[in-house]
């Protein structure tokens, strides 16, 4: 395996974008994981995880630091900021959206050039608790959005009306969780290279 550079990932919240729930990329679960389920790889050493470990428990990396590997299928147009990553094996399902760490800002956009390539991210994964307070926060918030696209002059977005419908299928998920709340959990990066890149 090669050596990996280290890099610093956050969680990419529901609230964060309109984009980040229409992507799909967002990973939500209820609080039935137990420390017995952490796999090993999650030890103080930083795992190197492909996309399909991770979205099968990413509660199991909270709050750590891990290296994600994964293959490049879409980049943010504007500046970079977000990729999204499938896991290698192309019969895998999912994407997560690895985005660029707000507060660090340290390593170079994703350019476009990376469409097609294995990379390798490392970082922190977050948790967000998703409870009542939370979902009705993040719908005043895309509310008051649509209202002032809408006093702006534009057309009735269908993307807020997906969202808010989201929003009312987070509620109904929490509602039957047994804690009655879920936990988003995202990637922000400080750093990433190509898997193949040599040093």
């Amino acid at each position: 395996m090669k050596p990996t550079l280290p890099l610093k990932l956050k969680l990419i919240v529901p609230a964060a974008l309109v984009l980040t729930a229409l992507a799909g990329n967002v990973c939500l679960a209820d609080e039935t994981r137990t420390a017995t389920n952490v796999p090993a790889a999650a030890t103080n050493a930083t795992p190197t995880v492909t996309v399909k470990e991770y979205l099968k428990d990413p509660g199991a990396f909270a709050e750590r630091d891990i290296v994600l590997q994964g293959f490049v299928t879409d980049v943010c147009r504007k500046k970079g900021c977000w990729a999204l990553l499938h896991d290698t094996d192309a019969d895998a399902r999912g994407q997560v959206r690895v985005k660029q760490d707000e507060e660090g800002q340290t390593f170079k956009a994703f350019p476009l050039e990376l469409l097609g390539k294995n990379i390798l991210v490392t970082g922190h994964v977050n948790a967000t608790k998703v409870d009542n307070a939370y979902l009705d926060k993040w719908e005043a918030s895309v509310k008051a959005a649509q209202e002032r696209a809408e006093k702006a002059g534009g057309e009735k977005s269908e993307s807020f009306d997906t969202v808010l419908k989201q929003i009312a299928e987070y509620r109904d998920r929490a509602a039957k969780s047994p804690h009655g709340y879920l936990k988003s959990y995202s990637l922000a990066v400080s750093q990433w290279r190509e898997a193949d890149a040599k040093n």
